[in-house]
């Protein structure tokens, strides 16, 4: 964290400013009136400040429709210690702060979150209530609609976010939120999808980052956007304030720097990022993974290896001369528990991941990630010799591997155990050159593989046993080849022994009557199946098609 102490006097002059409501005081003695966070935001009225003093609180915070500040003795004291001593702790169970204003509220409304550490935050769990009032996004911080449709800015300052895990955000997700960074660590959040560290999406919103007390962001992770994602649309865009200038961030950028900062297209900036130290280097390089490893090791060699895969991708560079950096993964279980794996496994271009094979190398998502692979805006891929068990997400974007906007995937030798998703185990939107051989698929729900508007080959899959334990109502759960808007060489593909809700093992379809897509199946075996019928469907066990192409069977 910057240092801050030429701000205490400054800090300190203004905190009866800040202060411009009632102060209600939480502490864990009998001498607070409060002695929860949630308790003294529920009585707390518009403007009025929430102020903590030390401790850890268990806590996952809920903030409706009010203005207000939230903040440890810091701001008061301007007295740094206070930001390590008092913390808010989710307990992952939860977001830590979910902060929510009624975006078309003609009323603007501002909040503050200053001098605290938030950390275990995780709105990935408990995925069996059916996702009621949940949000996957923002993991430590939430904020949707504060100082909207207007130039006001909320803020969070001088704050730690630390070890927080969602959907998208890690470290803290802003939906339509003008917002102003100012003094914060924000380090160690995984995102799953996008936006390890800050996930900010929207229309007609403005972020900065302070310049004078300087933000660090670094070691998130992600699919895409390790560190910063900000998503934005044309018609309404985003603004960034410039220039960006960080204390420390993840490492050395490079030309193309979108896997660890991405900006959309629509928000216009210079596109320069200013920094004054690392926290690592990367290298060109092939690296050892093995449960036995050390993530402190250098990975060079066999007998030095590093513990994750995750690490040993967080730490490698496009070669220069675009060949491969390959990361060779020894047998054994690959966990967030068991070795520390962070899922997704974000890789930039030019990665090869090789297993010891689908039976050796078993990675396993403890039915509290979203996805394994998350590939957005990447070529040059090649993942084989893995078993992928036990995932089991209601999230939007959730699956054993999730492809859009990818050029040159080659997935090899994988079997899938267990994964229940609401979209599919496979999923590949806008793929080009895709190749996926060598698959076995047990036990999943709804969509075994979902591909659109892409192109390649798809070579022996096989589908047994499916057991359907997740139903999405009007949904034709359990199918498990979907293909659509593309071309496909697919060959050797299999359904056995299984029970397909709505009828359809194999569906291709294209929304235009006239269209140039060629695709080619053969060998296609549905063997042993029988079909449950929805209310909306007829069920008829095989192939159904739609709009089709040039399309031929062989088997």
């Amino acid at each position: 964290m910057p240092k801050v102490s030429s701000l205490i006097i400054v800090v300190f002059m203004f905190a009866c400013i800040n202060l411009v409501g009632a102060v209600l005081e939480v502490g864990q003695t009998e001498e607070f009136l409060y002695n929860t966070i949630q308790s003294a935001v529920n009585s707390a009225t518009e403007y009025d400040t929430v102020l903590v003093h030390p401790g850890r609180y268990i806590e996952n915070i809920d903030i409706y429709e009010k203005s207000l500040t939230l903040c440890s003795l810091f701001l008061t004291t301007g007295d740094i210690s206070y930001i390590d001593s008092t913390i808010i702790d989710g307990n992952k169970e939860d977001t830590v702060i979910n902060a929510q204003h009624y975006i078309y509220s003609s009323v603007s409304r501002i909040i503050k979150i200053s001098g605290l550490t938030i950390t275990n935050g995780n709105s990935l769990t408990d995925h069996y209530n059916e996702g009621e009032g949940r949000n996957f996004d923002g993991g430590g911080i939430h904020i949707v609609g504060y100082s909207y449709h207007n130039s006001n800015f909320s803020s969070i300052e001088y704050c730690k976010i630390l070890n927080n895990v969602s959907e998208g955000g890690g470290g803290v997700y802003l939906h339509k939120t003008n917002m102003k960074f100012t003094g914060c660590e924000i380090s160690d959040n995984n995102g799953s999808e996008r936006g390890g560290g800050i996930y900010s999406t929207g229309t007609s919103y403005s972020l900065e980052f302070s310049t004078e007390n300087l933000n660090s962001i670094y070691n998130n992770s992600a699919g895409k956007g390790r560190d910063i994602y900000l998503q934005s649309f044309i018609s309404n865009p985003a603004e960034l304030h410039s220039p960006l200038h960080f204390d420390k961030i993840s490492v050395e950028l490079s030309e193309d720097f979108s896997h660890y900062f991405y900006v959309s297209a629509a928000i216009e900036w210079d596109g320069v990022i200013n920094y004054n130290e690392t926290a690592y280097e990367r290298i060109e390089a092939d690296l050892f993974v093995s449960p036995t490893g050390d993530d402190n090791n250098s990975g060079l060699t066999q007998s030095d290896p590093l513990k994750t895969i995750s690490q040993a991708c967080s730490i490698l560079k496009p070669r220069s001369n675009g060949d491969y950096n390959i990361v060779r993964v020894a047998p054994g279980i690959y966990s967030p528990d068991i070795t520390g794996e962070i899922f997704p496994i974000s890789m930039d271009r030019g990665t090869k991941i090789i297993g010891a094979g689908s039976g050796e190398s078993i990675l396993d998502g403890e039915d509290q990630i979203c996805n394994f692979f998350f590939l957005e805006d990447n070529r040059q891929i090649f993942i084989s010799g893995f078993r992928c068990q036990n995932l089991y997400s209601r999230s939007g974007w959730a699956g054993t591997v999730y492809i859009t906007n990818a050029e040159d995937v080659t997935l090899k030798d994988f079997e899938i155990r267990n994964v229940h998703t609401c979209t599919a185990g496979i999923e590949i939107r806008y793929g080009k050159n895709m190749l996926v051989e060598d698959f076995i698929i047990k036990n999943y729900n709804y969509l075994g593989f979902l591909i659109s508007a892409s192109s390649g080959v798809f070579h022996n899959i096989w589908t047994d046993s499916l057991n359907v334990t997740l139903e999405i109502q009007g949904q034709a759960t359990s199918m498990p080849f979907f293909f659509e808007h593309g071309g496909y060489k697919l060959s050797n593909l299999a359904t056995t022994n299984s029970v397909i809700p709505g009828g359809r093992v194999f569906q291709y379809n294209h929304s235009a009557e006239v269209c140039d897509d060629f695709v080619t199946v053969n060998n296609l075996l549905i063997a042993n199946c029988s079909s449950t019928p929805l209310d909306w469907n007829l069920s008829t066990v095989g192939f159904f098609g739609e709009h089709l192409p040039q399309i031929k069977f062989n088997k």
